[in-house]
């Protein structure tokens, strides 16, 4: 594809300057400008405010508009506004932008499936005051319909956060919606894409200040796959119970990066937060990152476990863990490694520059194969501390390396418990508090084996 300039006076009424191989190329062209495309053959004239005229029009359509079909020859009909487009587009047509556009009126664009937008780039506004979304779903089943290459904004509206959105999709529906290329921007106080049916959103960008997310899926087991969600407030990603994130990253500068409700599923992932949780799921967490400056960088709750995940805070804790972990790494560089709270930790390593190394608060878990390392150079820089009596009842085969020499390994607000240990190894710092003894009573029989 191509925008070549014209050498010499072509023969015809009228004297274009340049050529376009497809309309893709039209983008490229200057304003105020008369050219030759050789997919339609037809000459055409960009105007001042960049709208492509068609100047020879094949009967019937209308020779001027921001929007435009082609027929299976390659001619365009325009479109003044994308109503009359969509309403005029049928299953298998694209509806083209050949430039931005700004509507005023109380106008929610209802898709239709099989009929696709290519934006080419350009920015297509609602700014209305009224609780309209400025793109709407159809609700029927298994729907396809490609979003690419446009700039989508809603603006004006201060109304409720699901009443305005940019793109809503709602009802029974379900199907693929491709948005490669495409953000959904909100400039008011809607979502830039919600949905509360089930319906599987792919490459999209969505940007918000939404506090229910610039990216959000309710009542409905809904996808997102390869997405990207930004939010000064308030959630950047939330998925509804059972719904499923998937190679998406979430930043919100006040809110979670990535929220998951009951039973949803998180893999492979990035979620990022000034001063809330990089990511806080529910449901299973697999092969993902958290960050934060000073919220958990991940909180991994019930109904699910962490598998093969980070978590990296500032001033909050590496990891929240309040189930099960496997496989994961907490960093903190002025809290706590991890926090635990019932669940289990397996193979995992905490580590804190100026806090604790790991701190259980709920229940007593147990401990395998960790490594809890503490770089403070304090006599308060523990190894693990459990709170008033919540202390890990096993812990088997971890190692405990600490800067502070009189800083005891563990240290448990000085409470009397019996824990299982075995296999443990201790480097830098100080006998364990003196309350918290061995209860492991038995003994090796012939074959190496131990009863915990």
């Amino acid at each position: 594809m191509a925008v070549v300039a014209v050498i010499g006076a072509p023969a015809g009424a009228i004297n274009y300057t340049f050529t376009t191989d497809t309309s893709a190329d039209w983008a490229s062209v200057a304003n105020s400008t008369y050219f030759y495309d050789k997919a339609d053959k037809l000459v055409h004239f960009k105007n001042a405010s960049g709208t492509v005229l068609e100047i020879f029009a094949a009967g019937g359509g209308s020779s001027s508009g921001v929007f435009g079909i082609s027929n299976t020859s390659g001619a365009y009909t325009y479109y003044t506004t994308l109503t009359l487009a969509m309403t005029a587009a049928t299953s298998g047509q694209v509806i083209e932008m050949f430039a931005n556009y700004t509507e005023t009126g109380a106008v929610a664009i209802t898709l239709k499936d099989g009929v696709n937008i290519n934006g080419n780039g350009y920015t297509y506004t609602l700014n209305n005051s009224g609780l309209l979304s400025a793109f709407i779903c159809p609700t029927t089943a298994n729907i396809k319909i490609s979003i690419l290459n446009l700039i989508a904004v809603r603006t004006g509206s201060t109304g409720e956060t699901f009443d305005n959105a940019v793109l809503f999709s709602g009802g029974s529906g379900s199907g693929l919606i491709d948005c490669s290329g495409s953000t959904f921007r909100n400039g008011g106080s809607g979502c830039g894409i919600v949905t509360s049916s089930a319906i599987e959103f792919i490459n999209a960008t969505a940007i918000a200040n939404s506090v229910m997310g610039s990216l959000g899926s309710y009542q409905a087991v809904c996808i997102f796959t390869n997405c990207t969600a930004y939010s000064t407030t308030g959630l950047a990603i939330r998925i509804h119970s059972g719904g499923i994130a998937h190679n998406c990253y979430g930043y919100s500068d006040s809110g979670t990066g990535i929220y998951g409700g009951y039973y949803a599923t998180v893999n492979g992932c990035t979620g990022i937060s000034n001063t809330g949780d990089g990511i806080n799921n529910f449901g299973n967490t697999t092969n993902s990152t958290g960050r934060s400056n000073t919220g958990g960088g991940f909180t991994q709750q019930g109904y699910g476990v962490g598998t093969n995940c980070s978590g990296f805070s500032v001033s909050g804790a590496g990891i929240l863990n309040y189930t099960s972990i496997y496989n994961c790494v907490g960093i903190s560089s002025s809290s706590y490694g991890i926090r635990m709270g019932y669940g289990a930790t397996y193979n995992s390593t905490a580590k804190t520059t100026t806090g604790l190394a790991m701190w259980n608060t709920n229940g007593n878990p147990q401990l395998y194969n960790v490594i809890a390392i503490n770089e403070w150079n304090n006599a308060a820089a523990y190894g693990l501390r459990g709170n008033g009596g919540m202390f890990p009842n096993v812990i088997l085969n971890c190692t405990f390396i600490l800067a502070n020499a009189t800083a005891p390994y563990f240290y448990n607000d000085n409470v009397a418990q019996a824990i299982r240990m075995r296999g443990n190894t201790y480097l830098g710092g100080a006998a364990f508090n003196a309350n918290l003894t061995q209860a492991i009573t038995a003994v090796e029989d012939s074959q190496g084996n131990i009863y915990l």
